[in-house]
């Protein structure tokens, strides 16, 4: 009985393995974009702020606020120039 349920342990441990070794590149390069529109966004609008323990987004200096809620979930560079229109405006 031990020896089936070894046999099925790892039967099922290398097909875990097959579908995790297929899926990290895409998630890896999924990240990568994600980095790349992050340091975009930074690069672009480097007085942007976000406060984690408010959960808002700034601008350094002003004082308009947003909520970061609904808004920092893949933030695109062309999201974020909207954003800092609407603190700026």
């Amino acid at each position: 009985m031990g020896m089936a349920a070894r046999f099925i342990g790892r039967a099922v441990s290398r097909k875990m393995q097959d579908k995790v070794s297929q899926a990290l590149p895409a998630m890896m390069a999924k990240q990568e974009a994600m980095l790349r529109e992050q340091i975009a966004i930074a690069e672009r609008h480097p007085d942007l702020r976000a406060c984690l323990t408010d959960q808002v987004i700034f601008l350094d200096g002003g004082s308009r606020t947003m909520p970061m809620k609904g808004v920092m979930t893949n933030l695109t560079v062309e999201q974020a120039d909207a954003v800092v229109a609407q603190l700026r405006g």
